[in-house]
């Protein structure tokens, strides 16, 4: 169960006040895009369970960590940015934070669902996926719902965003049946489809009806 400790008022009328975030949460890094050198550093996003928490642009690394950022650490990576278990301080009024690491990745953890369950015959199913968002699918992620992230995005393989009205089909990691399934869209939002019974639905048309979620 992650402890989120945060002060309304720090996301609101009084930024003065500090933030305490615990638990699994992400750290994300949006750069600010300038023409001439130097630029202006850019902006860090703490967010817990598809929720904001706090922002800022500076950090430090408590020495009671226990585990290391991975090495590019997190302004190299943009987009989703780093899991991380742990804790972390933000002063909204100095934009700084301190980040206690216990255990640090780069991807996305995931809420788990109860009851996975298996295919009949215990091999890996298959999900065929239809593009009906209206826009270019820039990251797939498919994970059991019973798994406490989201591993790889399966476009990383190929390089390529799905396009629009495109078909494709994918073999899944494991023989679990049931599956969540986590879409980013060309125009930034996320969608969720949660529960996805790939045994008896193998096939899903993607079509922003399922959670739409923007984090920014």
């Amino acid at each position: 169960m992650i402890a989120l400790a945060i002060l309304a008022a720090a996301l609101s009328s009084d930024p003065a006040q500090p933030i305490h975030v615990e638990g699994r949460f992400q750290v994300s890094y949006t750069p600010i895009y300038c023409v001439r050198a130097p630029c202006p550093p850019g902006t860090y996003s703490v967010v817990v369970e598809n929720r904001l928490a706090g922002q800022f642009q500076t950090y430090t690394v408590d020495p009671a960590s226990t585990a290391a950022l991975p090495a590019a650490g997190p302004g190299g990576t943009e987009g989703d940015g780093i899991a991380i278990d742990g804790e972390v301080w933000i002063d909204p009024a100095t934009r700084t934070a301190r980040v206690l690491v216990r255990e640090a990745m780069f991807g996305l953890w995931k809420t788990p669902v109860p009851g996975g369950g298996q295919t009949a015959d215990g091999k890996p199913a298959t999900l065929t996926l239809v593009n009906g968002t209206g826009d270019v699918i820039r990251g797939l992620f498919l994970a059991p719902g019973t798994a406490d992230r989201w591993g790889a995005d399966v476009t990383l393989e190929s390089r390529q965003n799905i396009r629009i009205k495109s078909t494709n089909t994918y073999v899944l990691p494991t023989a679990d049946c049931l599956y969540d399934i986590r879409i980013v869209l060309g125009d930034r939002p996320r969608e969720e489809i949660r529960r996805q019974n790939v045994c008896t639905d193998p096939k899903l048309t993607a079509d922003r009806s399922g959670e739409i979620i923007d984090r920014r």
